[in-house]
């Protein structure tokens, strides 16, 4: 008898073990004692915990809901695609973005999926009277409903329990990660990924499990690949799939050659003869520019992995049905050492043949297409921290691993004997998945939603093995004790959620003040007007304005345009080069926000002296009187500054301003104030008598009520443009004008001015 069909009545003998009739509540470590037959106790109570799951996970993603637009600017980028697929191009997503850039536009580079996902509803819902609008803000809550879904089957697979699906659900519906790209105004390729990576996952398990020479296994394995070639259709960096798939089989056939079992190594060579037919859709795709980029592992360094593993498939199949040597498959440990020293073999061979490949996986790029020439300055490509760790997962960070440990440790004093089997096999997909996501997570803030989902299934491993291992037990604190401690711990992290849900703001300050200057853009300039602006902001005057931007936040992110814009906001001088190099853009849209972006700014122009432009705005002011001098006393975090106003016998008064920082005594005197009128009218500018000052401006902002803030500007800041067209320039005055080139403030609010320039000779 071959020792693959020994295991397979082996598997059949515990069935038969493990059936309610046999074990009918006659042990207390049996199966019967497992904490589920008491929670769920039918179908019906099964469905309404479901749905109660789904609605929670609908909820915690409804807190944006509140925001007019999008999350972040690349969402509105994304919606003058789909606009401008919908209303001008039949529904087809163009190659160009119309609004992007001039005088050339900038190619969309995201797959054409990414986009239909709205677009194909809307064809169906237009005739409800529901925009593409409003579905592109709820679509990802839709695919947040999906991952709960998903991590079910998985979750339940591990386990072999149904209350462990739920479990998995649950973690998922409140995981903060999830929600980054699932939640409403989120219009991320990131949040669509998830849900067709789990459903590969599990046709992978499926496939696993379905004896040789079976019709479902070729089905199975098909419709595997065909979900990665899905995730390749919705979002440019679903390439990791590849890599947590190509890992799982890679596993696969280690457990397969090791166990001895032909069958699974039958199941692991199908699965990859399938990724043969996933690797050819993907191609077919690419050059119908459904894939607008050729994917990472796109190219024929697919091959690089992928031969390898094709090629130890044949072989270990070989060795287990035809045994030709022996000593090599005589027992586990003789077909462990020869797996393993040929997986080394492997990996050695193709990380020398192939240095340049390795490396782009080894800094994470190799595995999606997720960079940017900007890298530097987007914080989402910055590694984590612990507290944006913590902030993403809570405690599912620490129940993950603790998940993996304990299903080595408690499957089989847990698991159904039934369930053994598919339990080993979603184990081995489940952590291919969770340490692919955890080294992207690792290296760049924007992954956290890849890795929620194993991580809420291993967090429900966790909870559902521990629980269930001393449920058997007969003290009733011991019995029930961790399954309080973990309640305790869902509602910590659910409150956690909650409350990082509801209190979520729109990125880059997107603000009502913005999007009515973008509103009053829209309806009071031409149609072709064409507009300077910082790259994140381009994108929102492309969607809410629909003007032509210089540089935006997706097509438009130029690193030599936004360079040369760097460079002039910092310039001393007005430098009208700039403007005509940049095709004379005729509106100018500027931001005090701005400020809160200074150092990155700085950073795409290369400002070596960055310093010298410091920007530190006071936070508080509060006022003394002093006989006839009067005290303005500013605060920050930094500094503390002073204005001192002292009345003279001819009515005017004296200034002087000191700086000095908290904690200590000694005031310093810096060069001058500038003062500035927050209703738009004229400034001034006053030096210090003081000798021996720091080189550093105070600039107090007032009105017809007084002084209603300030900062402190450091030595070139005063002199430079980017302070120029933010604080200098308003209604009544704009304080450029260079070999003919003027500017006039044509609209200003709180947050937002929007500038009209003018050419000499312009028609």
């Amino acid at each position: 008898m071959e020792e693959g069909e020994a295991i397979s009545l082996r598997e059949k003998l515990d069935r038969l073990k493990s059936s309610p009739k046999e074990n009918s509540g006659k042990d207390p470590k049996s199966i019967s004692a497992h904490p589920e037959r008491s929670i769920i106790g039918n179908k019906y109570a099964f469905i309404a915990i479901m749905l109660a799951i789904i609605v929670l996970a609908i909820i915690l993603r409804l807190g944006m809901l509140k925001y007019s637009g999008f999350f972040e600017p690349d969402g509105f980028f994304h919606y003058s695609v789909i606009r401008q697929a919908i209303t001008s191009n039949h529904y087809i997503v163009p190659m160009y973005l119309a609004l992007s850039g001039f005088p050339s536009h900038n190619a969309i580079t995201e797959p054409t999926g990414f986009y239909y996902v709205t677009i194909v509803p809307y064809i169906f819902l237009q005739y409800l009277g529901i925009s593409y609008y409003n579905i592109m803000r709820l679509v990802p809550v839709f695919f947040g409903i999906l991952d709960v879904l998903g991590v079910y089957f998985l979750g339940k697979y591990l386990t072999g329990s149904r209350f462990g699906g739920i479990l998995a659900s649950l973690f998922i519906a409140i995981s903060s990660g999830d929600i980054a790209r699932t939640a409403a105004l989120v219009y991320r390729g990131d949040g669509f990924v998830t849900i067709f990576i789990m459903l590969s996952l599990i046709f992978f398990v499926k496939t696993a499990m379905e004896g040789k020479k079976r019709r479902m296994l070729y089905i199975y394995a098909l419709l595997g690949a065909l979900s990665l070639d899905v995730a390749l259709f919705v979002w440019g960096g679903a390439p990791f799939g590849v890599v947590v798939y190509l890992l799982a089989i890679a596993f696969l056939l280690l457990y397969a050659f090791i166990k001895g079992d032909s069958k699974l190594a039958i199941a692991s060579v199908v699965l990859l003869l399938a990724m043969m037919v996933f690797y050819i859709i993907e191609q077919i795709m690419i050059v119908t520019t459904i894939l607008r980029q050729v994917p990472s592992l796109g190219s024929p360094h697919f091959f690089v992995f992928y031969l390898p593993l094709l090629f130890g498939g044949l072989i270990a199949l070989y060795l287990l049905e035809k045994k030709p040597f022996p000593g090599i498959t005589k027992n586990w440990k003789s077909r462990a050492a020869f797996s393993i020293s040929l997986s080394l073999l492997a990996v050695l061979i193709i990380t020398l043949g192939f240095p340049n490949l390795i490396s782009a996986l080894a800094t994470g790029k190799g595995g999606v297409i997720a960079s940017s020439s900007l890298n530097v300055t987007i914080q989402e490509l910055q590694p984590p921290t612990l507290a944006f760790i913590w902030d993403s997962f809570s405690y599912q960070i620490i129940l993950a691993p603790v998940g993996v440990v304990v299903f080595l440790l408690l499957k089989r004093r847990v698991t159904k004997p039934g369930s053994m089997a598919m339990a080993n096999l979603t184990f081995l997909a489940v952590f291919s998945y969770f340490i692919s996501t955890s080294y992207l997570q690792d290296h760049a803030i924007r992954f956290n939603s890849l890795v929620s989902a194993p991580i809420a299934i291993l967090s429900a491993c966790a909870v559902y093995y521990i629980a269930a291992f001393f449920y058997s037990k007969k003290n009733i604190i011991i019995k029930y004790a961790p399954m309080g401690l973990f309640t305790a711990l869902i509602i910590l992290n659910l409150a956690q959620t909650a409350t990082a849900s509801f209190t979520s703001a729109q990125a880059d300050n997107i603000n009502p003040g913005f999007l009515s200057a973008m509103a009053w853009m829209y309806n009071n300039t031409p149609k072709n007007a064409t507009v300077l602006d910082l790259w994140p902001d381009g994108s929102v005057v492309e969607g809410w304005a629909q003007r032509t931007s210089y540089t935006d936040s997706v097509g438009g992110q130029n690193d030599t345009r936004i360079y040369n814009f760097s460079r002039w906001l910092f310039s001393n001088t007005p430098d009208p080069s700039f403007l005509i190099n940049a095709s004379m853009p005729q509106y100018f849209v500027v931001r005090n926000y701005w400020y809160y972006e200074l150092g990155g700014i700085a950073v795409e122009g290369n400002i070596t002296n960055a310093s010298n432009y410091g920007f530190d705005l006071m936070t508080s002011l509060s006022i003394q009187h002093n006989g006839n001098q009067t005290a303005y006393l500013f605060n920050s975090s930094t500094y503390d500054s002073e204005l001192i106003v002292q009345p003279t016998s001819n009515s005017q008064s004296e200034f002087a301003a000191f700086i000095s920082v908290p904690g200590y005594s000694t005031r310093v005197p810096i060069r001058g104030v500038i003062f500035v009128n927050d209703s738009g009218g004229p400034y001034s500018e006053v030096l210090s008598k003081v000798n021996n000052t720091l080189n550093y401006t105070l600039l107090v902002e007032y009105s017809q009520n007084g002084i209603t803030g300030g900062a402190l500007l450091g030595k070139d800041m005063p002199t430079s443009n980017l302070f120029r067209f933010t604080y200098l320039c308003n209604i009544a005055y704009c304080p450029y004008n260079a070999s003919g080139i003027t500017m006039n403030v044509v609209y200003s609010n709180n947050d937002t001015k929007i500038i009209k320039i003018d050419y000499p000779n312009q028609s």
